[in-house]
C-alpha cells in the first residue's frame, strides 16, 4: 500500500435495492497490506466496514 492511490468502492451491503442496507468499503490491494497501513486507511474512509481484496485473497 506504498502507492497513495488505492481503487475504492463505497457499496450497499445487505441490501435489496439502491440507497437500502448497510454502507461498505472495498479496496482492491495489489497485495496485503500492512494491518497498521489497512487500519488506517479503514479509520480514513470513516465507514464502519471497509474490506481489503487482492489477487487470490
Amino acid at each position: 500500500m506504498s502507492d497513495a492511490r488505492v481503487p475504492l468502492f463505497w457499496v450497499d451491503a445487505f441490501c435489496e435495492g439502491p440507497f437500502t442496507g448497510n454502507p461498505a468499503g472495498v479496496c482492491l490491494l495489489d497485495r496485503p497490506g500492512s494491518d497498521f497501513g489497512m487500519q488506517a486507511l479503514a479509520r480514513e474512509i470513516g465507514l464502519s466496514e471497509t474490506a481489503f481484496v487482492w489477487p487470490g485473497s
